[in-house]
């Protein structure tokens, strides 16, 4: 990509003065510096775009790179104190809210038919990135094999294909805390995996008038009120018996659609039998069963791929998974 078309590209989001005043407001840029603000994003973007990143140096040599001569050149450790500063990860925090912001203006896109009647389908999901073993104090992991890691908490929307907020913890915090807020999802379907499941959360969903399809864990086990295959007929031997007392013994039903209770709450369990894995599968949803059938759960949820598809495309183009840093001000602003 050339430093032109960069600029171009980048023009579009926040201008130069934009950049600067923001660098001065979060205390990045105190006085004049050799490392200016605009030239630093434009070339953190370029080498970051490359993925063969994988280390300060490599960022060093892209900002050099494209400065327009050599006397304008920095060294390695006036650059590396810059980016160690606390306010450089501001400063990219600010600029990255402002790109989203932008972005969840574009032209939204048509969903599909079926979930015309929603405002929007907001896709949720975290994805865990490896970091200095030297961070582990503040980037504890959960797994004893990598001390120290990341977590990147994304809420994406399908009608725009942007994100719409991201933040960075501990590998171990809860992925639940990043959940949008249930009074923003009125009218709106949220698609989140097993790991976001909260009955008071989907509850408070529920009352603020927006809906949720989420997969569901292997220790769910409500009561089942009433029961159908995926075909639409009645199965009504099962009503009165928990999930997990329906077995391939019990019922030959490859697909399941069910109307449970879980203590005063009622709600859907869609469950599939995948026969070459032999496992159950689950998705839980307050969307009606008259509207949407078994099978429209199980391919709705699969427009969750979108924000896995980003998240790989983050960790391979940019190489996010290999870049060495000790210092926790520059693995925040980098991510």
């Amino acid at each position: 990509m050339t430093i032109i078309t960069l600029k171009q590209q980048l023009s579009q989001i926040f201008s130069p003065d934009f950049i600067l005043r923001t660098a001065k407001q979060v205390g990045f840029t105190r006085r004049e510096r050799a490392i200016q603000p605009v030239a630093l994003v434009l070339s953190l973007i370029s080498a970051l775009s490359k993925g063969n990143c994988h280390a300060i140096a490599d960022l060093h040599r892209q900002f050099n790179g494209m400065c327009l001569s050599e006397k304008d050149n920095v060294a390695y450790k006036p650059f590396h104190n810059q980016l160690r500063k606390p306010e450089f990860a501001e400063l990219m925090q600010k600029l990255v809210q402002v790109a989203i912001l932008r972005f969840a203006g574009q032209d939204p896109r048509n969903l599909p038919d079926k979930l015309a009647c929603f405002d929007d389908v907001l896709l949720q999901d975290g994805s865990s990135f490896r970091v200095h073993d030297e961070l582990a104090e503040i980037f504890p992991s959960r797994f004893q094999r990598t001390p120290a890691a990341i977590e990147c908490h994304l809420t994406m929307s399908l009608k725009t294909l942007s994100p719409k907020a991201m933040t960075i913890t501990a590998d171990t915090a809860s992925e639940r805390t990043y959940l949008p807020k249930p009074d923003s999802l009125k009218n709106k379907l949220l698609l989140a995996d097993a790991g976001y499941v909260d009955f008071s959360y989907f509850d408070a969903v529920e009352r603020q008038g927006g809906a949720w399809i989420v997969r569901g864990l292997q220790s769910l086990n409500p009561t089942i009120i009433e029961a159908t295959n995926g075909k639409g007929h009645l199965l009504p031997k099962l009503a009165g018996k928990k999930l997990k007392e329906v077995n391939r013994r019990t019922s030959r039903a490859e697909v399941l659609d069910l109307k449970v209770r879980r203590g005063t709450q009622v709600f859907r369990v869609v469950r599939r039998w995948f026969k070459e894995e032999k496992r159950f599968c689950l998705w839980v949803t307050n969307l009606p069963a008259d509207k949407y059938s078994a099978d429209d759960i199980m391919s709705v949820y699969r427009c969750r791929w979108q924000v896995e598809l980003l998240f790989k495309e983050l960790k391979s183009d940019t190489n996010w998974r290999r870049f060495a840093t000790r210092q926790k001000a520059i693995v925040e602003g980098v991510v």
